[in-house]
């Protein structure tokens, strides 16, 4: 297997491949989990709309990506002839076809990424946002501001309960 003239352009192709969608899914379910975060209203329904394409099945998905870049009638290919762009055959063409595979994968995967960093901006502690800001680790700026301000309406929601069920030491 390691003597095979194509293991280089194997182990090169899913380098490229893995480090790509990693990359894209952490950006792109960062920002969709702040954003998340942020959301007051109807945030069970964005949600849930948010997490649709990874219940698909992936042979759906295959299926359902295949269908969008088709030569002749697939749905890219028919929005840049109307445009009057080039419609290259995305899946046969060894410069183009990692990249849809890379934007299939990116959307599969990006609602699992956004919940698994939404939960984690959600679980950290006030007291460890302040203490990184006082000591001059971090800024009061952008998503730590937001965290802060999420964190604390967290505890202040938890010590209204516990106050309200009696609970004593909080």
């Amino acid at each position: 297997m390691v003597t095979d003239s194509y293991f280089p352009v194997i182990v090169s192709n899913t380098l490229y491949f893995v480090f790509s969608t990693v990359a894209l899914q952490f950006i792109i379910g960062l920002g969709l989990a702040v954003l998340v975060n942020r959301i007051r209203r109807m945030r069970t329904l964005v949600i849930t709309l948010l997490f649709v394409p990874f219940t698909v099945p992936p042979i759906a998905t295959g299926y359902l990506w295949r269908s969008l870049y088709e030569p002749k009638w697939g749905m890219v290919n028919v929005f840049l002839g109307f445009l009057g762009l080039p419609t290259p055959n995305w899946l046969s063409d060894p410069s183009t076809a990692m990249l849809v595979l890379i934007l299939e994968h990116t959307w599969a995967w990006v609602p699992f990424t956004t919940l698994i960093l939404s939960a984690a901006l959600q679980g950290v502690p006030v007291s460890a946002l302040e203490a990184a800001r006082l000591e001059g680790g971090i800024r009061q700026t952008g998503i730590l501001a937001h965290q802060t301000s999420l964190a604390e309406t967290r505890n202040i929601h938890d010590h209204n309960l516990h106050q309200h069920m009696g609970v004593q030491g909080v």
